[in-house]
């Protein structure tokens, strides 16, 4: 049997020294990871340039009566000092839209992202909305992508909300399911029974009622799902799981986690926007401090069933639609 002996006076010197070599290596690689991150942020991340707000096609109201009194004016008025020109407010409409295989787009959002006043406002456009001048035998908007891209879903769209705009993002579903699993799931209060099958969509939907930990595969179907209560009641599912995600998905924690987010983005076969990575993750870092129920709110388009040429559509009402894109948009 060999006998373990001491090592050397040069042998522990030698360990002593790789150890510290191996530990001064680790933090040089550490630091310049640091460092090339903070150079990543400075050059790469900056928001896109702020876009004229939008200019809106619906009708303008209708003239005063001229038995309207003319406001009065001062007999001595006040000098008005040289108009200056502030600086632009950070402010985007954003298109978001989510296309299934078929590149039909079952959900449409438009929001309007403020990132002076830290708030979201989004609008949502039901899938089976109809869009008179559409070119095609049916005339949902959920088509428009599909039928004609990203231009012709733009232009179908400013038919029901009055403008194009200026930047989009539409992802497939795998690009949700990864973003949800890169976040490692999300807890979400589901607000009904779902119990769907549908083999010729490859859909099995099977959740309960209640707080759930849900996986990205597990949200896909969750928010496909309208079955028991309809497009309406999907919408307003979808509305709560963005500001449960935002919630989750907006904290240090999960923002910094970039090299697996451009991985996601960048697969082209997930994602068709005009934004860049730098554009997408300034977004992220300028609202991260966001309250999610306060900050973030939602509104959908009034429709009202009617069955043209056999098919089912949802028809906008202008005059309410009206008062909603201004009162978001408007601002």
């Amino acid at each position: 049997m060999k006998l373990r002996g001491k090592r050397s006076a040069p042998s522990r010197v030698f360990a002593l020294l790789t150890k510290r070599n191996i530990i001064i290596a680790s933090c040089s690689l550490a630091g310049a990871g640091l460092i090339a991150f903070i150079i990543w942020l400075i050059t790469y991340v900056s928001l896109p340039p702020v876009q004229p707000q939008p200019t809106y096609n619906f009708p303008d109201p209708p003239p005063l009566s001229s038995n309207t009194p003319s406001p009065t004016t001062s007999a001595d008025p006040t000098q008005i000092p040289p108009t200056l020109t502030p600086e632009p407010e950070k402010i985007y409409q954003i298109l978001f839209a989510v296309r299934d295989k078929q590149r039909l787009t079952d959900s449409l959002i438009v929001a309007n992202v403020n990132c002076t006043d830290k708030t979201v406002d989004i609008v949502n456009i039901p899938r089976d909305t109809r869009v008179e001048s559409a070119n095609r035998d049916n005339k949902k908007i959920n088509v428009a992508y599909a039928a004609n891209g990203i231009d012709g879903m733009k232009k179908e769209l400013s038919e029901l909300i009055g403008f194009e705009p200026h930047y989009y993002v539409v992802m497939n579903s795998q690009c949700i399911a990864d973003l949800v699993d890169l976040i490692g799931g999300i807890d979400f209060e589901i607000p009904v029974n779902m119990n769907y099958d549908d083999p010729t969509q490859d859909l099995s939907i099977h959740f309960r009622k209640g707080m759930t930990h849900l996986t990205g595969e597990d949200a896909v179907l969750m928010l496909r799902y309208r079955d028991s209560y309809g497009d309406l009641g999907r919408i307003n599912t979808q509305q709560n799981f963005i500001k449960a995600y935002a919630k989750q998905a907006l904290t240090i924690e999960n923002i910094t986690d970039l090299p697996q987010f451009v991985n996601i983005i960048n697969d082209k076969n997930n994602l068709d926007t005009n934004l860049t990575l730098g554009n997408l993750a300034a977004f992220a870092l300028e609202l991260r401090s966001i309250d999610t129920q306060s900050d973030i709110t939602a509104h959908t388009i009034p429709t009202t069933d009617a069955m043209i040429g056999g098919r089912s559509y949802q028809i906008a009402d202008t005059e309410k639609t009206r008062e909603i894109i201004r009162d978001v948009f408007g601002g």
